[in-house]
Parts: C-alpha cells; sequence; structure tokens
C-alpha cells in the first residue's frame, strides 16, 4: 500500500492594507442614511449598511473608502440598479462616499 502525504489545505490570505478599514465601516453603520439623511424608519433608529460604491471587478467590493451609509431599503434599492437609484434620488453616491470617508478621516485624526 502506498502511503501519500496529505495535501495540504491553502489558507486565504485575508486582504490588507488600504482596500479594507474595519473601522470605518463600523463608523458608518452609526450614521444616517444618505438618501433621507434622517431615520428611515418612522418610529426607530435602525443601523445604516455600508454600501459600496466601487467594484474591483466582477463580484468584488471595492475598497472601502468607497462606502456611503444607506438604511436597508435604500442598500437594497441601490443594488438592484445603481444608474437608476441615483437619479431617482438626484444624488452622485461616489461624491456622497467621497464626504464621509473625508469626515471619517478628520474625526479619526483629531
Amino acid at each position: 500500500m502506498i502511503r501519500r502525504t496529505p495535501v495540504k489545505k491553502r489558507r486565504a490570505k485575508p486582504r490588507r492594507g488600504p482596500l479594507r478599514d474595519k473601522g470605518y465601516r463600523d463608523w458608518l453603520k452609526f450614521e444616517r442614511c444618505a438618501i433621507a439623511n434622517a431615520d428611515c424608519y418612522p418610529g426607530g433608529y435602525a443601523q445604516s449598511d455600508p454600501a459600496h460604491t466601487e467594484n474591483n471587478g466582477m463580484w468584488s467590493k471595492g475598497p472601502d473608502s468607497s462606502c456611503a451609509p444607506l438604511c436597508r431599503l435604500h442598500h437594497q434599492e441601490y443594488d438592484a440598479g445603481r444608474a437608476d437609484f441615483e437619479l431617482r434620488y438626484n444624488v452622485d453616491m461616489k461624491a456622497t462616499a467621497a464626504k464621509y470617508w473625508a469626515r471619517y478621516q478628520q474625526e479619526k485624526a483629531a
């Protein structure tokens, strides 16, 4: 009987560097929805979801610096059709994400 050495499974390396910033995503969760700029859920406060406005490629999220806070309802609507969403609410999501990223950087430095 031939004995073989077990095949070692490679673990995927976690992304590092400027692409991912968990602190920023956590900070965004407590910001109000960027569309309504108020509670989208009457009678209660719901956490926002960080919505990525850029992609690195097919099925890949962009850098966290491209995230903007959206409530769950607006996030689902945004993911269903980004161009239609921006036209409907007259908003540039990439510019909105850049504003939140700059504000986070200022608060982080202070």
